[in-house]
């Protein structure tokens, strides 16, 4: 599979979403998953191809250029991430574009995997990242 295509207008928070302010460190868009770098404390684009910017701490919730600020939604039950889905599907940081979003059956050798949530209907998942720290090794 690829990539999922987010509709960054489509992309919300639930209710009980636990978001906070955040500063972009690199132009984004609303739907990528974000990691902070240490250096900063800004937000950029997550990867799984690259250890040290895999571990996405949440979804930024808008857009915006390096420097602006923004929303991350960091744990939510009723996420909408703006592209579609089937129950049960489990989606990662994806590893075609830094700030990409992927279904858990494109994890390949080499990649640094992340969940970032499971689907709970054809729109919303609960989202709740956990980054392994690890690659995943050849067989």
């Amino acid at each position: 599979m690829a990539a999922k295509v987010i509709t960054a207008a489509n992309v919300l928070a639930g209710s009980n979403g636990r978001k906070k302010d955040i500063i972009f460190g690199e132009a984004v868009t609303a739907g990528m998953p974000l990691y902070r770098k240490a250096a900063d404390g800004r937000y950029y684009k997550a990867d799984a191809n690259d250890a040290a910017t895999h571990a996405a701490e949440g979804i930024a919730l808008n857009g915006g250029a390096a420097g602006q600020p923004g929303f991350l939604v960091y744990e939510d039950d009723d996420f909408t991430p703006g592209c579609a889905l089937s129950v049960g599907d489990i989606l990662v940081v994806g590893a075609d574009a830094a700030g990409d979003v992927a279904p858990s059956t494109d994890l390949a050798v080499g990649w640094y995997p992340t969940i970032l949530g499971v689907a709970k209907s054809a729109t919303k998942m609960v989202l709740k990242p956990i980054a392994a720290g690890v690659a995943i090794p050849a067989p």
